[in-house]
């Protein structure tokens, strides 16, 4: 798995990565927080367009969020491809990458089965 936010060709990262930091400058999450997936409705062609038959929308770009309880996104990441020699499935990766600046402060983050490796619970 790839996430966008470790790819350097595509030509909207650099604004993905402005949205993000200013999401998380803006607002610090409090002790609370979770680890959201969305689709965002989307029929173009890209080339990390993802099709789930289970959700309501079924075409589009998958984002992992990090949101408190309130709602709020702090972070995010955009999920861009499969890789073949991955570690872990891609919602865990992507616990990793949101959750590491939070490590250690005392928060908590609920998550389900989907999310939740051992690797995680040792951080």
């Amino acid at each position: 798995m790839t996430l966008l936010t470790s790819l350097t060709d595509y030509k909207i990262q650099p604004t993905l990565n402005m949205l993000s930091e200013e999401f998380a400058a803006v607002y610090s999450p409090g002790k609370n927080v979770c680890i959201d997936e969305s689709m965002i409705p989307f029929q173009g062609r890209d080339i990390f367009r993802q099709y789930t038959r289970v959700k309501r929308h079924k075409l589009g770009i998958t984002v992992y969020k990090l949101c408190c309880a309130g709602g709020y996104t702090g972070k995010f990441i955009v999920y861009a491809r499969q890789q073949r020699d991955r570690t872990c499935p891609s919602s865990q990766q992507a616990v990793l990458v949101l959750v590491s600046p939070y490590l250690n402060e005392g928060r908590t983050v609920p998550a389900d089965n989907f999310y939740t490796i051992l690797r995680l619970l040792n951080c």
